[in-house]
């Protein structure tokens, strides 16, 4: 039994001794009115010590013995309801094999006799909290233990302020880790990048050319994506994109035991069909990995020791060295890191994806969209351009997609996670995105005609819904009649876009175009109305089941002008479900100026995540802020100063300093409600007073309209309320 178990135990029963005995501090003698004054202070210290005792170990119940419950809005699909919430992390290694994986690359041959070569590739960015933890992970590669059947060959780059005695500024260099040391083996020249594929190729050419062995381990460790690799500022190519190195690896005439991506997002089902043909086993990330990302001394160490041990129990002592350092340091950010056997997923991509692929596209066909969306907006995300595919497939009541579900889960054979709940350790790209690569063709038919729907969609909320600018000229949202498919299809917003469908007849065009019409969001749903001295918006029973997330978009008079202060995830709902504008509207400052603060989406453990465009230091950067699902204040915990995406990533992140000087960037309208551009319009802001944000009432005339999501991620403006208020616009 847990300690708090024992703890709420005696509590309870504290608590009742006292309710029913009476007893709590002896009785001593005296008057008949001494007695009676005695026992009612008594009672009331009774009563007092019960209900005390029962709130305790009931916020002991409420935050230590229920479980983790992550939830969307009022609306839509609980993300995770409670009896499915499941913590996929397991600490048994699968050792089975199917019988349809092809053979194995690299048969070790036993009793120790194997050599083996470990080709380490890190890349460092100009961030020192980068720098810092390469270096770290260095000092972990050295501390392994020595074998002379055993090379560790490193490059390092990628970086203009190691801040290291070693490492030099601006240089691409080669080491092999002798004795504790590192022994300079090669320098490159330092206008070379570390991501260009060329310089890859031949660090890896030179390590397997050097140091013939039996196996052979490649790492790649550095910042990233779910698409690609490092980030390198000052070279001509500033990333590597995981096609690019498999081409890479498809010059060279050699295969890896086991290929480590340490980097964030990176387990993902197109990059296991990408190194399949080169590598027997994959280990890398589902979600985000700490600063310090992976340790190597372990594994470094037991693989020096039996140079012959199971590429699968290396994988389980990589993964374990994680979770333990993780745990030791008590970090809290979520993670799922899995061990992948390649050798299964070409056959499961043409036989089980291909054929789940098949079904879903019959049922697209039949009306599911809606559906479909529905399931896609409950499966678990590592990040906003990812969907867990064992989730997905495991939400479906489809033969195909349980069939893939139990080959997808068979397939890793071991995984470790903290924080996160339904995620199995392998992601693909969402259906929401138009994807090139190349899945079986079941499974490319299907995401082709999701993104037929999906674009018909997007011009049916263009074509519809007056846009935020529209309304800032002081244009009323008109009432606006149904349109048919027939108008949906002639008009030029969906002419623009529908050169990618051109394989699609007229029957399959119809048929989609009105299944969009059928679940969009009534116009009528977006008027406000007033109600009770409250304004609202008044939706249907229809609209409401298709609303799965509810923001709130707020716009400042900047002179002539309108300045954007982006969208916060803050209303409130009527009894009734409706969405209401705030009698006083809140927003978040910094300094007493507003922050143009969009939330993007939820990590795993519930917290809102969102982006706030500035200059940091007169450089452009995206700084990120996070508010801690049990807390309502806003932290600034970081900046990504490489703005390549929208993906948050804590490998890549920077930490701000006292001496940071931030400037923020505002979206301006202009009068006539067109975008003017981005532009700073308030002074800078010295880091120094706080990383925190303030809610605070807004004093000043304000612009805000409420705006409703769907399972799509279509978001629909309403009619703009104007503070002081004006029902006009």
């Amino acid at each position: 039994m847990h300690i708090t178990q024992y703890m709420l135990m005696y509590m309870h029963i504290y608590a009742y001794i006292c309710l029913f005995s009476g007893y709590v501090f002896p009785v001593h003698a005296g008057t008949v009115n001494d007695m009676m004054f005695s026992m009612k202070k008594r009672k009331i210290i009774r009563i007092l010590l019960v209900c005390i005792c029962l709130m305790f170990s009931g916020h002991i119940a409420l935050s230590v013995l229920r479980p983790a419950r992550i939830s969307t809005y009022i609306y839509g699909t609980d993300r995770f309801q409670d009896a499915d919430y499941t913590d996929i992390s397991f600490a048994e290694l699968n050792e089975t094999v199917s019988d349809d994986a092809r053979p194995k690359y690299s048969i070790p041959k036993g009793n120790g006799k194997d050599t083996v070569t470990v080709l380490f590739y890190l890349i460092g960015n100009d961030e020192p909290s980068s720098a810092s933890a390469t270096i770290n992970t260095l000092n972990n590669i050295l501390y392994a233990a020595d074998s002379e059947k055993l090379n560790i060959v490193i490059q390092t780059g990628g970086c203009s302020s190691w801040n290291s005695k070693i490492l030099r500024d601006d240089t691409i260099q080669r080491w092999h880790a002798e004795n504790d040391s590192l022994k300079s083996v090669k320098e490159v020249i330092s206008t070379q990048s570390m991501c260009d594929p060329d310089t890859l190729y031949d660090f890896i050419r030179y390590g397997l050319a050097t140091y013939p062995s039996d196996r052979t381990f490649l790492f790649l460790s550095g910042s990233g994506s779910s698409t690609s690799f490092g980030y390198d500022p000052k070279g001509v190519h500033t990333d590597l994109s995981y096609t690019q190195i498999a081409g890479v690896l498809s010059r060279l005439d050699s295969c890896f035991d086991l290929i480590c991506l340490d980097t964030p997002y990176a387990s993902t089902f197109e990059n296991a069909l990408l190194f399949e043909p080169y590598a027997d086993y994959l280990t890398a990330f589902e979600t985000d990995v700490s600063t310090e990302g992976m340790l190597y001394q372990s594994f470094l160490t037991r693989l020096a020791l039996d140079t012959s041990i199971s590429t699968l129990s290396l994988g389980k002592l990589l993964i374990d060295s994680y979770a333990l350092n993780h745990a030791q340091k008590g970090n809290r950010d979520p993670y799922v890191l899995s061990l992948l056997d390649l050798s299964e997923i070409r056959h499961l991509s043409q036989t089980a994806l291909d054929e789940f692929g098949q079904e879903m596209t019959t049922i697209l066909k039949n009306g599911t969209y809606a559906t479909i969306c529905d399931v896609l907006h409950s499966t678990s995300t590592p990040s906003h351009t990812e969907i867990d595919l064992t989730h997905f497939a495991h939400r479906l009541s489809l033969e195909t997609a349980e069939t893939l579900f139990v080959q997808l889960n068979d397939m890793i054979k071991y995984r470790r996670s903290y924080g996160t709940a339904n995620l199995y350790g392998i992601s693909s790209i969402s259906p929401y995105l138009s994807s090139s690569f190349h899945f079986p063709q079941g499974y490319s038919d299907f995401l082709s005609l999701f993104d037929l729907y999906t674009d018909l969609a997007d011009a049916y909320s263009s074509l519809v819904y007056p846009s935020i600018s529209d309304q800032l000229v002081s244009r009323p949202m008109e009432l606006i009649e149904p349109i048919t498919p027939e108008i949906l299809l002639s008009s030029q917003i969906w002419k623009n876009n529908s050169d990618r469908h051109d394989a699609y007849d007229q029957e399959t065009l119809m048929r989609a175009a009105q299944t969009i019409i059928d679940t969009s969001i009534s116009p009528a749903s977006l008027q406000i109305h007033k109600r009770n001295d409250q304004y609202i918006l008044n939706l249907s029973e229809k609209d409401q089941s298709i609303v799965q997330d509810v923001t709130v978009s707020a716009f400042l008079p900047y002179g002539s002008a309108y300045v954007s202060a982006g969208a916060i995830e803050s209303t409130s709902i009527t009894s009734d479900g409706m969405p209401r504008f705030p009698s006083s509207p809140e927003w978040y400052f910094y300094h007493d100026q507003p922050v143009p603060f969009t939330a993007f989406y939820q990590d795993a453990s519930g917290n809102t995540i969102g982006h706030i465009p500035a200059l940091l230091n007169g450089r452009k950067a995206t700084l990120i802020a996070r508010k801690d699902r049990f807390s309502f204040r806003m932290e600034l915990i970081g900046a990504d100063t490489t703005c390549r995406d929208s993906t948050v990533s804590l490998k890549g992140i920077q930490q701000l300093k006292s001496t940071d000087q931030i400037t923020f960037l505002y979206d301006v309208y202009g009068q006539d409600g067109s975008f003017s551009g981005t532009y700073t319009c308030y002074s800078s802001i010295t880091v120094a007073n706080g990383l925190y944000l303030k809610n605070m009432t807004i004093t000043q005339p304000i612009y805000l309209c409420i705006c409703l999501k769907d399972s799509r991620d279509i978001t629909y403006s309403s009619q703009i309320l104007s503070y002081p208020v004006e029902t006009s616009r």
